[in-house]
């Protein structure tokens, strides 16, 4: 299977929701509550015990760009590390030749927090 736009996320603490929201150039957002869009976008399963991955994939894209973001629900996690870390990947044209892959680290300070990663512009 290749894709004009496949997202993943991933993070570091256990007992923690993190949503992964992509939003589509037409203003539809794909999420946990929404996991098929009108123009063909395709979330995975909402793990709310941590760590995921979550991810989103479109086959064929409509033109425009694509907001991303993830939204830090919270933690049930009692850690003495740090910070939870969450780690994007947002790929273009993925499992093709021409695919490029930008990687994104965040270290998230408070819950319920909204985390814009980026945008993905597809022609």
């Amino acid at each position: 299977i290749d894709a004009d736009l496949r997202v993943v996320i991933a993070w570091d603490t256990d007992n923690s929701d993190m949503d992964l929201w992509v939003t589509a150039p037409d203003g539809e957002k794909c999420y946990y509550g929404n996991k098929l869009t009108k123009l063909g976008g395709k979330m995975s399963q909402d793990l709310t015990d941590g760590r995921g991955p979550e991810e989103f994939m479109i086959h064929r894209a409509s033109k425009g760009k694509y907001k991303i973001q993830a939204n830090y629900y919270g933690t049930r996690e009692q850690t003495l590390a740090g910070p939870t870390t969450l780690r994007a990947r947002v790929i273009t044209n993925w499992n093709r030749p021409n695919q490029k892959e930008k990687v994104i680290t965040f270290k998230l300070g408070k819950e319920e927090q909204v985390i814009d990663i980026g945008e993905a512009g597809l022609r």
